[in-house]
């Protein structure tokens, strides 16, 4: 595993937080980049930040986007958000089994388990409705809009979805890597937090992915 990056994950409440409660806390807290460009091909950045933060029950991640152009088409569960203006949390809570929560710049969400890029079970939608969501970019599908658009999307996610136990989180070491990516954007484009060593745009490389220990 190339780990170059690592970062802690703070408790920030006793109580469920709704995401717009949750995007306060953490706008107070340690951001950091999404900002890796992987592959020389793609070589647009978006401005990323993210920091996440973790309740009784939940894990908290606020994602700040600034880039040239969005896109929202997706509006079902599990649909192909990577093609739109899109932001991932990809999360191991050990070494082995990962997930990948893939959020569009409206909300839709895709989560999908498994080892590998080709051995992956996407999650129910009853299931993948339990992550509360809020964006500043509503929810409504929209065509590509050509214009420079700063947005934000906080996700309030089910510890026990990522298959963590509240009771022995503190102090332990997981495993994450986050991107933004758009593949069916005028100008597609792959960002990570920890780099990612591969010949191509890949964000199934969970060898690639940073530490993260719970405080």
């Amino acid at each position: 595993m190339t780990i170059v990056r690592e970062l802690v994950v703070p408790h920030i409440s006793d109580a469920a937080l709704e995401p717009g409660e949750a995007r306060q806390q953490l706008e107070s807290r340690e951001h950091h980049d999404i900002d890796v460009v992987n592959w020389d091909a793609f070589g647009y950045a978006p401005e990323v930040k993210f920091a996440v933060g973790y309740g009784a029950d939940e894990l908290y991640v606020h994602f700040d986007v600034r880039e040239k152009a969005v896109l929202a088409r997706h509006t079902e569960s599990n649909a192909a958000v990577c093609q739109d203006s899109c932001v991932e949390f990809f999360f191991a809570p050990s070494e082995g089994v990962y997930f990948n929560i893939e959020f569009s710049c409206i909300g839709t969400v895709l989560v999908g388990k498994g080892r590998d890029r080709h051995d992956r079970e996407n999650l129910p939608p009853a299931l993948i409705k339990t992550i509360r969501r809020a964006t500043s970019l509503g929810t409504e599908p929209f065509e590509e809009r050509l214009q420079e658009t700063q947005w934000w999307l906080t996700a309030a996610i089910p510890l026990a979805l990522l298959d963590l136990s509240p009771a022995t989180l503190p102090g332990q070491t997981c495993y994450a890597n986050f991107y933004k990516c758009g593949d069916a954007l005028s100008t597609p484009h792959y960002l990570s937090w920890n780099p990612v060593g591969s010949p191509s745009p890949d964000c199934h490389r969970p060898e690639c992915f940073g530490r993260v220990r719970f405080a």
